[in-house]
């Protein structure tokens, strides 16, 4: 726990909040690289538009020059905003005349009233068009572009954010399930009186000696025998004497299981004549929505002196309990002095 908790200090990163605040610079810089070329666009426009003015205009002064004379001059005069002349020049313009009449153009038909009106409706929708404000299709296609990158940066800086932000969740419940299972675990073992002992593996103890370490974990009280372990178990027919009471479906692999045994000859039956599981009691701790979709292993280890038993609960995040996800232990106190039994105490029931 220690050494997650100082990788999860350690790391140098990005945080949240400058993500978005250089997010936030960039959509500006976006903004203001549009605008500029929004502005450029247009100012080019209206400059085409004076040069063709100004064409326009020439060509009207050229027409206008006497004939037989080289050269006509023209002064501009100053004006006041309502047209009244001040009497000042303000420039002059001095324009050569054309050399001859142009060359005759064939002669066109009359147009028609409505090819004038059509004319009339061609050249509104040209003076609309020349003077339309909006974006090119180059600039829409470049912003559009712009845009998907800044959304695939964003979406890209915001995944390791989003895998953190779950991973810590992840360890918070997994604390949460070790805590309530170490503690469970606790207020049963601590009420043996009579024997404690491990097994290798709780999925069976038919026939199986007992050790001091081990996955599961079998103590005797006054009335009944107590197996605790998280190793699962097959569909267990549940017995009271030799009488059949009826099943309880099997339990998974990696949730707490509590199996209770009859312990009034010494020794007790796991399974039937015909080899099925038994007991008589069975219960799954826990359901499965407590883990959050996590798995759960038990590790105990005894005291030789039988006074203390060491419980350990790992969290794994897989079904194959193979990438755990933290781990706890708990020291638990017996109330009373009980020997550790290596023998076996669950056997098959005799054929009647």
């Amino acid at each position: 726990m220690k050494k997650l908790i100082q990788v999860l200090r350690d790391r140098r990163g990005e945080s949240m909040v400058e993500i978005l605040v250089s997010a936030a610079v960039f959509m500006l810089l976006l903004g203001a690289l549009n605008g500029a070329v929004g502005f450029a666009s247009n100012a080019q426009r209206r400059a085409e538009q004076l040069r063709e003015d100004a064409v326009v205009l020439q060509r009207e002064v050229r027409a206008g020059t006497p004939a037989g004379d080289d050269a006509a001059a023209y002064d501009f005069r100053a004006a006041t905003p309502d047209g009244t002349e001040t009497g000042l020049n303000a420039f002059r313009v001095r324009v050569k005349a054309d050399r001859g009449p142009p060359a005759p153009r064939p002669a066109r038909p009359s147009p028609s009233a409505g090819s004038r009106r059509e004319s009339d409706r061609m050249k509104r929708i040209r003076s609309v068009l020349r003077g339309r404000e909006g974006m090119t299709l180059v600039e829409l296609v470049v912003s559009a572009g712009l845009l998907c990158l800044v959304i695939a940066v964003f979406s890209a800086s915001l995944s390791p954010a989003a895998e953190i932000s779950r991973r810590t969740q992840e360890l918070n419940s997994a604390e949460l399930i070790a805590d309530d299972l170490l503690e469970t675990v606790r207020s049963r073992v601590e009420t043996a009186t009579e024997y404690i002992k491990c097994y290798e593996n709780g999925a069976d103890i038919t026939d199986q000696t007992g050790s001091s370490h081990g996955s599961a974990v079998e103590f005797g009280t006054s009335n009944a025998v107590e197996l605790l372990t998280a190793d699962g178990c097959a569909e267990t027919a549940i017995m009271v004497g030799s009488r059949a009471a009826g099943t309880e479906a099997a339990v998974e692999k990696g949730y707490l299981l509590e199996r209770y045994y009859d312990n009034s000859t010494g020794v007790f039956y796991s399974k039937n004549a015909d080899g099925t599981p038994c007991a008589r009691a069975l219960a799954q701790t826990y359901a499965k929505g407590f883990y959050m979709g996590l798995r759960a292993g038990l590790y105990f280890e005894l005291d030789e002196s039988g006074r203390t038993v060491t419980a350990t609960v790992t969290i794994f995040r897989d079904a194959d309990m193979t990438d755990a996800v933290f781990s706890d232990s708990l020291l638990i106190d017996l109330r009373y002095d009980i020997p550790v039994k290596t023998g076996v105490t669950a056997q098959q029931r005799p054929a009647a």
